[in-house]
């Protein structure tokens, strides 16, 4: 029966036991080989804030040889839903240029949006309070010069065919 049972790789195991004790990060000892500090990375498939913590503290303790493309591969997939990359750029290059542009692309709706609200605001402002000019309405006519003549009263003006009759209406109302 001991022959059947499936025993894991080291590796595995090492992984599993990092990936429950995220601590060991903080200073792992030389004994843990980097392929499986990467492993484990890749195993717990970190958040962004998580893999640069874990970085820095690799870092710091002068674990300088733990590669780690693998794991910002697999945030980079799970963040943008993207499988290629620039063959010039590291794929943590790649995660930083790919946020850049989010982030330019999201200031920049943002200030066409406050433009048009901004646009909208004053369309609005303006149909709402529109200021008019008083003018004084004459209420009798003002009297005309023509030269030699001097002014014509209203009775004495010209007058086309198809204008009525100056009086009332001599038709009887109804």
């Amino acid at each position: 029966s001991f022959q059947r049972m499936v025993v894991d790789p080291l590796v595995d195991q090492c992984a599993r036991v990092i990936k429950r004790n995220q601590g060991v990060f903080k200073n792992p000892p030389r004994r843990v080989d980097a392929r499986t500090i990467a492993r484990a990375l890749l195993y717990i498939s970190p958040t962004l804030q998580q893999l640069t913590v874990a970085e820095n503290r690799l870092q710091a303790c002068g674990r300088d040889d733990v590669d780690t493309s693998k794991v910002w591969r697999s945030l980079v997939k799970k963040t943008y839903k993207t499988e290629s990359k620039p063959s010039k750029m590291t794929w943590r290059d790649f995660f930083y240029q790919k946020q850049d542009e989010v982030e330019r692309r999201r200031r920049q709706v943002a200030e066409e949006t406050k433009k048009i609200q901004d646009k909208d605001a004053a369309k609005k402002q303006n149909q709402k309070t529109k200021v008019i000019a008083p003018r004084i309405q004459r209420t009798i006519a003002k009297p005309r010069s023509y030269g030699r003549r001097g002014t014509r009263s209203q009775a004495s003006q010209p007058r086309s065919l198809l204008s009525g009759p100056r009086g009332p209406s001599l038709l009887p109302k109804r």
